[in-house]
Formats: C-alpha cells, sequence, structure tokens
C-alpha cells in the first residue's frame, strides 16, 4: 500500500512538472514591432485597406536622378535626421553626417548627398512648422496592443504639437517605399491612432519621402 501511495505521488508529481513547464513555454505577451507587422500586411491583404481608409498625406522631396540609393545610405540619412538639431546650420548638418558616416562606413559621395537631403528636409514648410510648434517630439517609442493581445512597439521619427492637433511625420527613402507605400501608410496610421489614445489628441499622419 506504501509502495502504491509513493508511486501515486511521484507519477502526480512528474505530472504537475510537466504541466508547469509547459505553462512557463507558453509566452504571454507577444511582441513585434511595428515595421514587422507592416512587412507581413500584404499577406493578411490589411495594409490596402488600411491605406484605401485612412487619412495619410503624403509630402515629397525632390531628389537628383544620381543620388544614391540604398539600403546604407536611407540609413545614414535618418541617423543623420534623428540626431541633427532642427535648426541646423550647413556646417553642423556636414559634420553631423561625416560622423553617421564613418560608423556606416559610408563612402564620400554618400556623405555628400546625405547632408543635402538632409538640408532640404530642414528648409521644407513641415520643419519650418515643426520648430515653431508647442512641443515636438523626436525619436519617439510609442506601443499599443492589438485585439489579439499582441504588443507592437515602433519609433515615431517625428511629431509636434499645433493648437489641438498632433502631426506625425514618418521619413521614408525611396528604397524603403520601394517595398510598398501602401504598408507605410497603414504603418503609419497605426502611429497615428497610437498618439491619439495615448494622448487624448486629434493627430494626422504624413509620409515625407525624401
Amino acid at each position: 500500500m506504501r509502495g502504491a501511495w509513493i508511486m501515486e505521488n511521484v507519477s502526480r508529481g512528474i505530472d504537475d512538472r510537466a504541466a508547469t513547464i509547459a505553462t512557463a513555454e507558453r509566452p504571454g505577451l507577444r511582441v513585434q514591432t511595428a515595421t514587422a507587422v507592416a512587412a507581413a500586411a500584404p499577406e493578411q491583404g490589411i495594409d490596402a485597406a488600411i491605406a484605401e481608409t485612412s487619412g495619410i498625406r503624403i509630402a515629397a522631396l525632390p531628389g537628383a536622378a544620381d543620388r544614391p540609393r540604398g539600403p546604407r545610405f536611407g540609413t545614414l540619412v535618418h541617423a543623420v535626421l534623428a540626431t541633427v538639431p532642427l535648426d541646423a546650420a550647413t556646417a553642423i548638418v556636414a559634420r553631423t553626417a561625416e560622423t553617421h558616416g564613418r560608423v556606416l562606413g559610408a563612402p564620400a559621395e554618400e556623405v555628400a548627398a546625405a547632408a543635402t537631403v538632409v538640408e532640404a528636409v530642414l528648409a521644407h514648410d513641415l520643419m519650418r512648422r515643426a520648430r515653431a510648434a508647442a512641443r515636438v517630439r523626436r525619436e519617439t517609442p510609442v506601443s499599443w496592443m492589438q485585439e489579439d493581445g499582441t504588443l507592437i512597439e515602433g519609433v515615431l521619427d517625428l511629431a509636434f504639437d499645433e493648437e489641438n492637433i498632433t502631426t506625425v511625420l514618418d521619413f521614408k527613402t525611396d528604397h524603403e517605399l520601394a517595398a510598398g507605400e501602401s504598408r507605410y501608410r497603414a504603418q503609419l496610421q497605426q502611429y497615428v491612432s497610437a498618439v491619439t489614445r495615448a494622448t487624448g489628441r486629434a493627430a494626422t499622419g504624413i509620409l515625407f519621402r525624401i
């Protein structure tokens, strides 16, 4: 009898341990980046649907035909835009581009072109509005919970408050937009919705093609 009792308790202990391990192996929270969600959106057929119903606008920065292209150049431009002062003089933009260019191993022509692009962005009317805004947020983390319980995390390139509305800018290079403009419209619309939920302010989004 005692032997049977021991075996029963050992068996129960093994089952309990297995159940505990199985529970621990199940993720309590799924986390995805906004970029990953945007990339998967076409497969789910939701990017175009969101893009068609969203109020996302497009602002375009004319680019030279011989401007560098590719992921490294895009990364360089984004890095300079993320760190340079919004009222930076030409010399500061150039030095910032050189610094990030060294980190990325970018050639001199890409560094010079990136500085030119950033100067053009800073001269745009949208950036004038940002400089005059009551509040400006740059490279700001944002997150929201999907209906399926997945936590989505992203980073706002730039957002600024004017009176009762927040404008969210998302900078995208030609290389990035080649993957599909509608998915980035959908991603930006999610950012706009997250800002509205977090702040209680009306928000609008502008996809800034650079």
